[in-house]
């Protein structure tokens, strides 16, 4: 009743001419408070690359219910809606179970209660020592192997990731399970890879706790440094949750400019968590964790850069060496000029040779042809999970080339039986210092995501993929010139051997 009385009254009285200079100062009020309200925000506004508001800037508590409050109810409920039902399927699980449980080495299988976890005493190979050794997670963002030089790159792009792969534990075929960066940190946190087939895992919100092995890093200070946003796909909630007492740095706790919609530049992010990590009591071990951004488009060049010089290379050079513009093979050469300079701020900060580095992409990135790699790798679509990979602590562990194909979730088993800890794994993940069960190192991969996945199972030699529901599997000759080629009845050992584990560790996953 109100409403309507105060409509009547409002339209009921006489019309009154807008002045002119109304007109104009109304609507460049308009047009500014529409931008804002675009932006969702007043502050921090970065006019060349301005961030809009992220939901995680609403979504700010820890309880469901108070933070649904700041969300718009409407959207809110079409997010949650759009969380498919899980396809976990128990029976397919138990069908593979003694497959899988060989292949991850449980020590005591029980198919009845799906028993996965096994223990790991401290190794002999640990790493000598009064004080356990930091460890940190470089992630290189969008860095496949063709655009780097110790793989086979032409244009030399890479100098200082090329020569630390002389000095490091060079892994030639190391795989990512799933493309993207949310997958990514989800599987080298969990050690199980993220097979959703809508959205990430990270989105869903009762799976953000989840067990990893950083924990069993007993008296370890434990760190995580992203230079943007931690709140994309809402991943501060998987770190925050799963991390036991983890420091999370992001966007608003630096110093630094932010550069574009990513954050500060990944020069700055070292140097912001160089600063960190040397006030760090020298007498306790950390484990950082730092997510690179630069590396994706825009592909920005910041002003500054220490004196990075950006190559005069044509169009026509870059993407015959598989990048797809100059802006993007410049954007990994500064990735690689940055973890040069990561390195001599670490050496600077003494923690260099106590420290165990272990850089890897996230994925590849979209690439034009690669002629100097395996025929394979593009006609198979291999390029999109093939990443670099070194661990690298020359004090620590010297120089060794690994041959075997190694997968993500191996990281961190391998980095603890390394520190000498003792740990609990339930993840699909093992430690490569260990012999692999099923003989020949086998990765499980996806290839097309989707609501109908094609997966594999890659080895040093073969990959095998199929339908997710097993169908139409092959088996493909990665050294082959013709890789498309299925060679499943002359290897018919292999053949059978790669269809049981890659059905069984999907399921499983």
């Amino acid at each position: 009743w109100a409403l309507l009385r105060l409509e009547r009254v409002t339209l009921n009285r006489q019309a009154r001419p807008i002045k002119r200079w109304s007109v104009v100062w109304g609507s460049a009020l308009m047009v500014c408070a529409t931008i804002l309200g675009l932006l969702g925000r007043v502050e921090n506004l970065n006019l060349e690359n301005p961030v809009p508001l992220r939901w995680s800037d609403a979504f700010f508590s820890g309880n469901s219910q108070v933070a649904a409050l700041g969300l718009n109810p409407a959207l809110f409920l079409y997010d949650t809606l759009k969380v498919s039902q899980s396809h976990f399927d128990e029976a397919k699980v138990r069908e593979h179970y003694e497959v899988v449980a060989r292949y991850l080495g449980v020590q005591q299988p029980d198919a009845q209660a799906l028993n996965f976890k096994r223990q790991q005493p401290e190794q002999p190979y640990r790493l000598p020592g009064e004080r356990p050794p930091n460890v940190m997670f470089v992630m290189l963002e969008s860095l496949g192997t063709s655009a780097v030089g110790a793989y086979g790159n032409p244009l030399n792009p890479t100098p200082n990731i090329d020569h630390l792969a002389t000095q490091s534990w060079f892994f030639k075929h190391f795989y990512v399970p799933v493309t993207g960066t949310a997958k990514t940190v989800w599987a080298s946190i969990t050690g199980v890879p993220d097979v959703t087939r809508q959205e990430t895992a990270t989105r869903h919100p009762l799976l953000t706790r989840q067990n990893t092995i950083i924990n069993d890093f007993k008296g370890y200070e434990k760190l995580y440094m992203i230079g943007g946003n931690s709140g994309w796909a809402n991943m501060n909630a998987l770190i925050r949750r799963s991390i036991d007492d983890v420091r999370l740095y992001d966007e608003r706790d630096w110093k630094s400019p932010q550069v574009d919609v990513w954050g500060i530049s990944d020069l700055d992010l070292f140097k912001e968590s160089d600063r960190i990590l040397r006030a760090l009591p020298a007498d306790k071990p950390f484990f950082a964790y730092v997510q690179t951004a630069g590396n994706h488009r825009p592909f920005t060049i910041p002003k500054d850069n220490d004196g990075f010089q950006v190559s005069d290379k044509t169009l026509e050079q870059v993407q015959a060496a598989g990048s797809r513009s100059v802006e993007q093979y410049n954007a990994v050469r500064l990735l690689d000029f940055n973890i040069g300079r990561l390195m001599e701020l670490a050496k600077a900060g003494g923690y260099y040779e106590n420290t165990i580095f272990v850089l890897f992409g996230d994925h590849n990135t979209r690439i034009s042809q690669i002629p100097h790699m395996a025929p394979a790798f593009e006609q198979l679509g291999l390029e999109s999970n093939n990443v670099p990979m070194l661990i690298h602590a020359p004090g620590l562990l010297g120089t060794r080339v690994i041959d075997e194909a190694v997968g993500l979730t191996d990281l961190l088993p391998t980095l603890a039986g390394m520190a000498g800890m003792e740990f609990t794994s339930g993840t699909m993940g093992r430690d490569i210092q260990q012999p692999a069960p099923e003989g020949e190192r086998v990765v499980p991969l996806v290839l097309r995501e989707g609501t109908f996945p094609l997966i594999g199972g890659v080895t040093r030699h073969y990959l095998l993929q199929m339908e997710h529901d097993g169908s139409s599997p092959t088996l493909h000759d990665l050294a082959s010139p013709t890789p498309l080629d299925n060679v499943a009845e002359q290897n018919p050992q292999e053949f059978e051997r790669l269809r049981d584990l890659t059905r069984g560790l999907h399921e499983t996953s």
